[in-house]
């Protein structure tokens, strides 16, 4: 009777561990992207992210619901699987149900996969972007996980444009240039003063000082040459 008893014992106690170990199985997932205000006309990048994963395994498959304003305020544009989650993922547009999977067993916090939207002119103000109806697989059953959603604000008018490229700067003024406001050492006309005098050499007097004195002592040559022939006429007439 004793062994009976004992036996019964370990079997319920061995039911309460597997129950403990089922119940225990958990994970989070959680929407996160880098700004939840937006503007109308811009893109969207919503990462789905898998963490806290608390299984005997890990999990290898995910299966859940996207929910999102109408297309009057966010355009669907695509999904994009990340860190090894199946790139042939199945969606569905229509009803939003998505189901992607990983070869191995996850057990680290990772992004599983990036949902894109684009933000329409129509927008609302405020929208929200549910993930719901989550179920990952462990290979022994399914793990059910609590809604998770994202908040978004969008601002009004559309991104700013690209700002326009600073005019290049004035050149400054050339040798020939005048300065406004200032004094112009050349003469680019021709017309005017200079810092030499156009008809100064170096090393040399002007040339109208020169001829002035040619004149001058060919002036007096003549009369000195005049003076001496009166003198030698007048001594040879005495003779």
């Amino acid at each position: 009777m004793r062994k009976i008893i004992v036996g019964f014992s370990l079997i319920i106690l061995l039911v309460i561990g597997l129950m403990g170990n089922v119940s225990a199985a958990n994970a989070t997932v959680t929407l996160q992207t880098e700004k939840q205000e937006v503007s109308k006309g811009s893109k969207v990048e919503i990462s789905v992210n898998l963490s806290n994963v608390k299984t005997t395994k890990g999990v290898g498959a995910f299966m859940g619901t996207i929910v999102y304003e109408d297309k009057e305020s966010l355009k669907f544009e695509k999904i994009e699987s990340q860190n090894g989650w199946s790139s042939a993922f199945t969606y569905n547009e229509d009803n939003g149900k998505i189901v992607i999977n990983k070869g191995s067993d996850v057990t680290k916090s990772e992004t599983m996969f990036k949902i894109i939207f684009t933000v329409t002119d129509k927008a609302k103000q405020n929208l929200m972007v549910t993930l719901k109806d989550m179920t990952f697989s462990e290979g022994i059953e399914d793990i059910e996980i609590p809604n998770s959603y994202i908040r978004l604000t969008v601002k009004e008018g559309k991104p700013n444009p690209e700002p326009e490229p600073e005019p290049e700067p004035n050149p400054k003024p050339g040798n020939n240039e005048e300065t406004p406001g200032g004094n112009n050492n050349q003469n680019t006309n021709g017309i005017g003063n200079s810092d030499k005098e156009d008809n100064i050499a170096t090393g040399k007097l002007p040339q109208t000082g020169i001829s002035n004195i040619f004149v001058v002592v060919g002036i007096v040559g003549a009369i000195v040459l005049a003076v001496i022939l009166f003198v030698r006429i007048r001594m040879m007439n005495f003779k």
